[in-house]
């Protein structure tokens, strides 16, 4: 069984802290470099948790929630060619999926993971002008 591993976009500090743990009241804490526990704030109000789809780039980076990701395909069914797209959790299908201007809600299902390989660019709280085509409900 895989460990579930999340990270938050500290709205406050406008920084990704990684490994973060969530109370059951909601409050978000993560490990600084010297152990020592630290507490972001409120999941409702102070950040943004997001979860690690269980995949990993082509630099071997974790892919979340909220990636901006490069779509790097060798499909000789489908040509995709630098595609960019964001990484979303989709309730429909239980799943997660990209979303964007060319993939319209492409689940990881419909890819032949043997010829594709993807590159974290960026995200969507650290760099909208990535993606400033589109508006997306955790930009508000």
């Amino acid at each position: 069984m895989n460990k579930i591993k999340l990270c938050s976009f500290d709205k406050i500090n406008q920084v990704m802290r990684y490994d973060v743990a969530v109370l059951p009241d909601g409050w978000v804490f993560y490990e600084d470099d010297n152990g020592n526990e630290i507490g972001i704030g409120d999941i409702n109000v102070d950040c943004i948790v997001l979860q690690y789809i269980g995949l990993n780039d082509k630099n071997n980076r974790e892919i979340y929630e909220g990636n901006i990701v490069k779509i790097i395909t060798n499909d000789k069914k489908r040509i995709y060619e630098d595609i960019v797209d964001v990484v979303i959790w989709d309730d429909i299908n239980c799943g997660f999926c990209f979303s964007g201007k060319k993939c319209n809600y492409q689940n990881f299902s419909q890819y032949d993971m043997q010829n594709v390989s993807f590159e974290v660019i960026g995200n969507v709280y650290q760099n909208p002008e990535l993606f400033e085509w589109l508006c997306y409900k955790w930009l508000e």
